[in-house]
């Protein structure tokens, strides 16, 4: 299926298998990957400058996956639009004032992968965890619960100082 990747104790820290050797990796497999990977990068002609142009880039790379039967990724926006991966995330989510034009045709592009994404997954067509990790890392999915904690003294007000000394008999009785 995947890759095989060793134990990540101590010794292994930075050894993975060398893919070229991996007998899990067929070579049709490496191929195709190299074919889908030289056809979106022929889409990328030079660095898209404008917001008009990155929207047409990223119709041009949805097509061609279409065309080609593969599913589009977001490492794929990056490379047809010859724009890297850390420049395309900070202009989605504009750490700078001019690439907010560009915020939402990146957002669009990668909710359409997202969803297609999460079609896949739910026909069992991708590994679940792969489709975690992707919607974790790149579609700003989580996994986390919200707990409100509020103090429950069996008091409605607040009591002050005079009241809280007042009542310290009773407390005694009470646990006596």
């Amino acid at each position: 299926m995947g890759a095989k990747v060793p134990s990540m104790g101590k010794s292994n820290i930075g050894k993975l298998t060398n893919l070229n050797e991996n007998p899990d990796i067929t070579p049709d497999a490496k191929t195709r990957a190299l074919r889908r990977t030289m056809l979106i990068n022929k889409l990328n002609t030079h660095r898209c400058t404008s917001p008009e142009e990155l929207q047409d880039r990223f119709e041009l790379l949805f097509n061609t996956c279409f065309e080609n039967n593969f599913v589009p990724t977001v490492e794929a926006l990056s490379l047809c639009s010859g724009i890297d991966r850390t420049t395309l995330h900070d202009m989605e989510h504009v750490k700078h004032e001019g690439y907010r034009p560009y915020a939402n045709i990146i957002k669009n592009a990668k909710q359409f992968i997202a969803t297609t994404e999460a079609e896949l997954a739910r026909d069992g067509e991708i590994n679940s965890t792969v489709y975690i990790f992707r919607a974790k890392n790149y579609y700003g999915m989580v996994d986390k619960q919200e707990m409100v904690v509020t103090p429950n003294t069996g008091l409605q007000t607040p009591m002050n100082e005079e009241e809280i000394l007042k009542n310290i008999p009773q407390l005694q009785e009470n646990n006596g």
